[in-house]
């Protein structure tokens, strides 16, 4: 009797736990959904920019999937706005080296314009290592320089994994989780 309780209760403990599970699953599913629908919109842009840029459009999906989950209005504490989420500082380097011209970063053919020419700059100034790159779109270039000065014998997935911030570590893994994301040189 007293075996058959807990064998009952052992049953009920695992039905609620999976159906718990189902549940989370369920609503993270549609939530993703929700992100992915919501760049959906902004597919044309995304496109045209990323080739402008010579980027390919699954990793400035995955960047704006990243930053602002695809709001065009999100602004985060340090200031960064848009889908791409762009500081004061990147915008500034940006039209320091280009032709461009000041715009508003919560328009989202500009933000992304800005955001994959800055992403394009950081590229290129850590010689194509991605991990640098997107470390470098997080946490700031010039943290990201110093780690390398002080490392320069770990390879940047080493160095970011090793020595960046944890959120910075999660934020380069989780971009890079898609395996078709490769640059074109």
């Amino acid at each position: 009797s007293t075996r058959l309780r807990l064998r009952v209760l052992v049953a009920v403990a695992i039905l609620i736990g999976a159906g718990g599970y189902c549940a989370y699953r369920f609503t993270r599913q549609r939530h993703e959904s929700t992100k992915f629908k919501r760049i959906g919109a902004y597919s044309e842009i995304i496109w045209r920019h990323s080739e402008s840029s010579a980027l390919p459009t699954e990793l400035v999906r995955a960047v704006i999937l990243a930053e602002s989950g695809g709001d065009p209005k999100a602004v985060s504490k340090k200031n960064a706005k848009g889908l791409m989420q762009i500081t004061p500082i990147a915008e500034r380097e940006v039209l320091k080296r280009t032709d461009l011209t000041k715009g508003d970063l919560f328009d989202p053919d500009y933000n992304v314009l800005i955001g994959t020419k800055y992403l394009r700059m950081l590229i290129d100034r850590f010689d194509g290592d991605l991990h640098l790159a997107l470390a470098a779109y997080n946490m700031g270039p010039t943290r990201v320089q110093r780690l390398r000065r002080e490392h320069p014998d770990l390879s940047g997935r080493e160095l970011i994994d090793k020595h960046a911030f944890r959120s910075t570590a999660r934020y380069c893994r989780t971009i890079l989780a898609d395996k078709s994301i490769h640059l074109r040189r």
